[in-house]
Parts: C-alpha cells; sequence; structure tokens
C-alpha cells in the first residue's frame, strides 16, 4: 500500500475464485500450504472504494508469491498476519544507519537487502548482528526465526506490511465488527459517508471508548502470544504494541480523508 494514501481496509482471504475472510477470523495455514493467495486489503480512499492490488503501483509481487498473485500478496502464516517481527526494529535501524522515514520510501519500491547494499554491506552480515540476541532470547527457535529473518529481507511488501501497517492485523480485524455490531462491508459503507469508527458506534448506540479498549485488549493478547510462541523478540513485541496503542486513537476517531495509519 503506498504510504500516501489514507485507507479504511478490510482483509479478504482468496482461494482461486472463492473469497473467504479466513485471516480475519484467524485461521492462517503455514507457508507451504499457503502459496494459494493470502488477503487482499480492500480499501476505502476517501469516499472511493478500490482493491489494494490497484494501489500498489510500480513493484510487482514479493519472489514467494505464486504466479498471477497481485503485488499485494502476502504468505498466509501467523508470524506475518501478527506483525511478529523475528528481530528488533530498533537493531534493524542501527546496524543499517537509517530511519523510519527512509525505511518507508525504500519499501515503497525495493527490497530491504537493495538497502544493505546500498548502505556497504550485505544482508548476511546485517542478518547475523540482528539475530545475535535473539539466538540468546530464544535458542530453540533460532533457526526458525533466522529463516523468517531472511525473507524479511528478500519480500518488499512482506517487510512493508510488518513495519508499517500496524492495523492489518487479524486481532483488529476479527474485533472491530464485533465491537460495532456490523459487519466489515456495512462498516466500510459507512466510512465513505465519512464517518469514524467511533461515529459509527455513537450510530449504533455503542460506546465508542469501550470498544477501543477491547480492541487494545486484543492486540495485547496479540503481542503475548508473539513472545509465547518465540516468534518475536519480548521487546520487539512491546515496541510493536507500543507504535499500535498510540496510532489506536486516531485511527478509531478519524474520518476517511484524513490521514491515519493502515
Amino acid at each position: 500500500m503506498r504510504a500516501m494514501l489514507r485507507v479504511t481496509c478490510v482483509s479478504v482471504a482468496l482461494a482461486g475464485a472463492a473469497a473467504s475472510t479466513g485471516v480475519a477470523e484467524g485461521r492462517s495455514p503455514g507457508h507451504g500450504a499457503g502459496r494459494a493467495f493470502a488477503p487482499v486489503w480492500f480499501c476505502d480512499v476517501g469516499t472511493h472504494a478500490i482493491s489494494a492490488r490497484a494501489a500498489v503501483n510500480g513493484p510487482g509481487p514479493d519472489p514467494d508469491a505464486p504466479a498471477g498473485a497481485p503485488g499485494s500478496w502476502l504468505p498466509n502464516e501467523p508470524w506475518v498476519m501478527t506483525h511478529w517481527l523475528p528481530y528488533r526494529e530498533s537493531d534493524l535501524l542501527r546496524v543499517l544507519n537509517t530511519n523510519r522515514v527512509e525505511l518507508r520510501a525504500w519499501l515503497n519500491r525495493r527490497p530491504l537487502a537493495d538497502l544493505a547494499r546500498a548502505k556497504g554491506t550485505s544482508v548476511a552480515a546485517v542478518v547475523e548482528q540482528l539475530m545475535r540476541p535473539v539466538r540468546s532470547e530464544y535458542p530453540s527457535a533460532y533457526s526458525t526465526l533466522l529463516a523468517r529473518a531472511l525473507r524479511t529481507f528478500s519480500q518488499r511488501h512482506l517487510m512493508q506490511h510488518m513495519l508499517f501497517h500496524p492495523f492489518h492485523t487479524p486481532a483488529f480485524n476479527a474485533m472491530v465488527p464485533k465491537v460495532v455490531g456490523l459487519r466489515w462491508p456495512e462498516i466500510i459503507a459507512l466510512r465513505r459517508s465519512r464517518l469514524s469508527i467511533a461515529d459509527i458506534m455513537r450510530r449504533q448506540h455503542r460506546n465508542p471508548d469501550a470498544g477501543m479498549r477491547k480492541v487494545r485488549v486484543a492486540m495485547v493478547l496479540a503481542a503475548r502470544g508473539g513472545v509465547s510462541t518465540q516468534s518475536t523478540p519480548r521487546l520487539q513485541a512491546r515496541a510493536f504494541l507500543d507504535e499500535q496503542e498510540r496510532a489506536l486513537p486516531l485511527r478509531w476517531n478519524t474520518a476517511p480523508g484524513e490521514h491515519t495509519a493502515h
């Protein structure tokens, strides 16, 4: 998704010609089985509904994507869907001598591996430094996390999703319809009328603050899940949750047409 678009999205998992809301319900097959199409995010920009396929302008799908997949394709795996980065983002910024502004701009067009080379180093050297503390924290899961870390360098859109789409998660997708009392297509239809999620909840005679608290609890549980399954370092889980919590009030109370995080 291009960074400058203001979007309201719903995830729809595609398998061949059939569509379901499987990802929002938390069903995430492994990568081997998941070479079926992973979620496409259907979004409204202002008052116009678009597919995230159309929003991707330029880069094609990631190298791991099956033939014919859109540029928005993601592997339908829990660690990807739930943003369980296998190393600390703060370490990535330090090792590559970069910042989130440069990283966001780079990932709009090119994979992280190219940035490492542009900085005069190699993927192997960077990953070795990133994974050194992870080896100490999760020795039994290290080989799995190392393989995932290498994929974050070769898969441009995967990494863009991991770092810059904090609300493209099963926790958010599943909980919002529950607290609002409407299905996602109905929520999106109302948001095209320039209503925030909080506005929609008030129309439903529901307390928007209570709803937001329930969404936060779901995000906390997702972060804890990443740690309990040894899928993401504790400090990274905390940092990503902090980012979600900072952005959630704006996301909750902002109407379409105004900038919010994805």
